[in-house]
C-alpha cells in the first residue's frame, strides 16, 4: 500500500494495491486506517523506515489496535517513508504480511527499490498536476486580461519585432483587423492616402531605430469611413535589451480634431467680426498688459506706438 501526503503535509491517504485485501479497500476501513495512522504515519513523522515483525507482540502497536490488526489479518508490516530531494515527506509505501516477519537484507533492497520507483510516480504526478494547475491558471489569466483588452475602446494590438500583427482586440474589428508587415505598408488601404508616406517613414524609423511610434493619422473603419487615430506604439525588449515585439494602441480621436477645427473655424469668424468692429477692440491680461487687438487699432494709430 501507498499512502500519499495531503499538499498541506497534515494528513496521509492510503492508496492499496490490487493484490490488497479486497475487504479492505474501502476508504473508510478500520483495518487500512490503523495502517495508516499507526505504521506510516510514524514513519512519515520520524521520516524514518519503520518495521514491525510480529504485531501481536511490539510494544510500539497500540494495545487498543493491536487486535484490530490481528482480526483483519495482519501479523507484520514494514513502512517505508518517500521523500523527496529538498527533503519533503510526499507519502509512504507500506508492506503487510498475514504472519511475522523480519526482513532480510533481501527485503530491504527490494523495500527501498520499490520505495524509490513509488516516489519517482509520485513526483511526475505530483509535476503533472502542477503543471495543468499552472496551464489552468495561465489561461484564467489570459481570459482576464483578454476581457479587458476587448473593452477597451480602441484598436489594441501586439506585434512582432518585425511589426508584424499578432493580437488584436475585439474592438479593431470595427476598424481593420488585416495584418500589417513594414514592407506592405505602402500597400495598406486603411490608411488614408494623404498620410500613408509619413505613416510609412514613421514606422519604418521606429523599427530600425527601437524609438516609440507616436503619430495622428486618418485610418479607415471597416464600413469605410476615415476617421482620424492617435497612434502609439511602444516596444518590449528582453534582458539583453534587443526588441521582441511592440504594443500599440489606436485611440480615436476624430471627434477632438472635429472640436478642434470647429473652435479655428469659429475663432477665425470671431476674428473677423471683431475686426469689422469700428472701434478699438483689446483684450487684456490680468495685470493689464494688452495681449489682442482688433485689425480698427492699425487706423488710430501708428503700428510702432
Amino acid at each position: 500500500m501507498v499512502c500519499l501526503m495531503d499538499p498541506n503535509g497534515k494528513e496521509l491517504f492510503p492508496v492499496p494495491a490490487l493484490i490488497f485485501p479486497p475487504h479492505l479497500r474501502l476508504p473508510s476501513h478500520l483495518g487500512r486506517l490503523v495502517l495508516t495512522e499507526v505504521l506510516c504515519g510514524t514513519a512519515a513523522f520520524t521520516k524514518q523506515r519503520v518495521i514491525i515483525p510480529d504485531i501481536s507482540n511490539d510494544p510500539r502497536w497500540p494495545d487498543k489496535a493491536r487486535d484490530l490488526a490481528l482480526n483483519h489479518g495482519f501479523c507484520a508490516a514494514w513502512s517505508e517513508p518517500l521523500i523527496s530531494s529538498d527533503g519533503e515527506v510526499l507519502g509512504t509505501f507500506c508492506l503487510s504480511y498475514a504472519e511475522p516477519r523480519i526482513p532480510n537484507n533481501r527485503d530491504l533492497e527490494l523495500i527501498q527499490a520499490a520505495a524509490h520507483i513509488a516516489l519517482i510516480a509520485i513526483e511526475l504526478e505530483r509535476s503533472r498536476l502542477a503543471l495543468k494547475n499552472a496551464v489552468v491558471e495561465i489561461r484564467n489569466s489570459e481570459n482576464k486580461l483578454r476581457t479587458i483588452i476587448d473593452t477597451i475602446p480602441g484598436f489594441v494590438c501586439t506585434l512582432s519585432a518585425a511589426g508584424e500583427v499578432e493580437l488584436v482586440n475585439r474592438q479593431s474589428w470595427s476598424i481593420s483587423a488585416k495584418r500589417w508587415r513594414i514592407e506592405e505598408l505602402g500597400h495598406q488601404q486603411c490608411v488614408h492616402p494623404d498620410d500613408l508616406p509619413c505613416v510609412v517613414d514613421s514606422w519604418k524609423h521606429s523599427i530600425e531605430t527601437g524609438q516609440p511610434y507616436d503619430l495622428e493619422l486618418r485610418q479607415r473603419r471597416a464600413d469605410g469611413v476615415y476617421r482620424w487615430f492617435q497612434s502609439r506604439a511602444l516596444p518590449t525588449r528582453d534582458t539583453e535589451g534587443r526588441i521582441t515585439g511592440w504594443y500599440m494602441l489606436l485611440t480615436d480621436i476624430d471627434d477632438r480634431k472635429r472640436a478642434e477645427d470647429a473652435l479655428r473655424l469659429n475663432e477665425h469668424d470671431l476674428r473677423l467680426i471683431v475686426d469689422s468692429i469700428p472701434g478699438f477692440v483689446s483684450t487684456a491680461n490680468a495685470v493689464g498688459e494688452v495681449e489682442l487687438v482688433n485689425r480698427q487699432v492699425f487706423g488710430i494709430f501708428r503700428q510702432d506706438d
